[in-house]
């Protein structure tokens, strides 16, 4: 029920004359309540308010409980939510500054036509939303980096589309021991980036010797499907596994993690004629002697091998392992492949075999 026109002033009219203090302070509280509603209705009356301050200092007794509407305590959780918020813009105030003097510092000029690696890595990075500024889903990290300076963006990105072209993408072997040390490759982000923006037709009809480094970049950084790359395994088998097959190698020898999954050229199907190119390369230069984690690389490479090989053409190459001085689980899968490929020269062989490891006997059959 809407108040009666005069309602506040009514109010305080019975604040001045009750003689109840209780009655006074309800009074004088409704008055404040009135015209404070009165405000969020329409635009706030000044006037009234002016008026009721020059009431109160007519009526001193009410000027603390006037003075306690007019302003209250902030809650301490309140005061921490403000201050960490405005730490948060300055510090990424500052982030987006030191960001803009490392751009600035490196950016090509006159001097130096060719923009630096680490710099498209690190805008690719970017572009990509692997860095955040700005945690809006919807933003766009480059625009809000070079405040939206569109013409400085497109540079940026005509760059970044250039680096199939760069006379210093590094070879096969340079990539692959980049990754075998444990080391980014700063080229694989920007390449990724500036390969779409480019028609596959193009990328298609780029020379093999730059094709073999842009794959080594890929093969060597990681096992992530790209659409790019894809196209190229189809279009370039023999080329996509004789790079593949030289980049992994060098993991071969060391222990842990291997980036390639050599379990795709095993059970992928789509990977079989890449398969075909770089299994015979990779069991050949399989090591004698090898870390506990690499034993499965072994197994992923004889399954392809019995999978999509002409039997009688690695028979001599299990022949020759076996004749070798070979760890004891290298030793079990060769003569298990053995015994796949001829069982009449293997299988005798490899039911008589008890191999002792960790002092429990382990028979085959």
């Amino acid at each position: 029920m809407p108040e009666p026109d005069g309602f506040g002033e009514w109010c305080l009219s019975n604040a001045a004359i009750t003689t109840n203090a209780s009655h006074a302070e309800a009074y004088f509280e409704s008055a404040i309540l009135s015209f404070a509603s009165q405000s969020k209705q329409r635009p706030f009356d000044l006037d009234k308010f002016t008026s009721l301050a020059e009431w109160v200092d007519q009526h001193p007794g009410f000027s603390i409980l006037f003075n306690r509407h007019l302003s209250s305590e902030v809650e301490e959780w309140r005061l921490d939510s403000a201050k960490r918020s405005l730490e948060r813009k300055i510090e990424k105030l500052k982030t987006k500054n030191e960001w803009l003097e490392y751009i600035n510092t490196h950016w090509p000029g006159a001097d130096n036509p060719q923009a630096p690696i680490h710099l498209l890595y690190n805008l690719a990075r970017v572009h990509t939303r692997q860095v955040l500024f700005d945690r809006d889903a919807e933003s766009d990290q480059l625009r809000y980096l070079f405040d939206e300076d569109d013409e400085r963006i497109q540079t940026l990105l005509e760059m970044i589309s250039q680096l199939p072209y760069r006379s210093d993408l590094p070879t096969i072997k340079e990539s692959a021991a980049i990754s075998a040390d444990g080391k980014a490759n700063l080229f694989y982000v920007p390449s990724i980036v500036g390969l779409k923006m480019n028609p596959i037709e193009v990328i298609l009809q780029l020379p093999d010797e730059v094709l073999s480094k842009l794959i080594a970049i890929k093969v060597s950084s990681s096992s992530e499907k790209d659409e790019v790359f894809d196209r190229i395994k189809q279009e370039k088998p023999e080329l996509y596994g004789n790079v593949l097959a030289e980049v992994i190698e060098p993991y071969l020898k060391k222990d842990g993690f291997n980036k390639y999954f050599l379990g795709n050229l095993a059970y992928n199907e789509e990977d079989e004629a890449i398969a075909k190119v770089a299994t015979p390369l990779l069991l050949k230069s399989f090591p004698k002697s090898i870390k506990s984690s690499r034993i499965e690389d072994l197994k992923y490479l004889l399954i392809s091998a019995l999978k999509y090989l002409n039997h009688d053409s690695i028979e001599p190459l299990v022949f020759e392992r076996l004749t070798m001085k070979l760890n004891i689980m290298q030793r079990v899968y060769w003569l298990c492949a053995g015994a796949l490929i001829n069982p009449n020269r293997y299988l005798l062989k490899s039911k008589r075999i008890s191999i002792k490891s960790y002092g429990q006997q382990v028979k085959v059959s």
